[in-house]
């Protein structure tokens, strides 16, 4: 009878101890993919800065069209100014959910 209730023990813990391991692939994954987010962000972030950047060189171009390229510039300067918040919200919202997850990872290995 000792034996049987030892055998219960052990294929209970063996059972929670994969449901811990699925927890944590899973834990993992969703760490990975909030990772990726991070990094796509980043990248969006540095392209509307290279756009930005290109706006103002072509704005100093062609003194013809100087004010119209400038005008042009700063709306989409302004434009970008908008998004660039934006992703910078997203990218706050996704490093916290990382520092969250990372923390659960770090407490389902203690």
């Amino acid at each position: 009878e000792r034996l049987s209730c030892a055998r219960t023990a052990v294929a209970h813990l063996e059972e929670e101890q994969r449901q811990k391991e699925h927890e944590v692939l899973s834990t993992r994954q969703v760490l990975r993919d909030l990772q990726q987010v991070a990094a796509e962000q980043q990248s969006a972030l540095q392209r509307i800065k290279a756009g930005n950047e290109e706006m103002v060189a072509k704005s100093a171009r062609g003194a013809s069209q100087r004010t119209q390229a400038a005008q042009h510039a700063a709306s989409m300067v302004e434009e970008r100014s908008r998004e660039k918040h934006s992703l910078s919200a997203a990218l706050q919202v996704t490093e916290k959910e990382l520092v969250e997850t990372e923390a659960a990872v770090t407490m389902q290995r203690q």
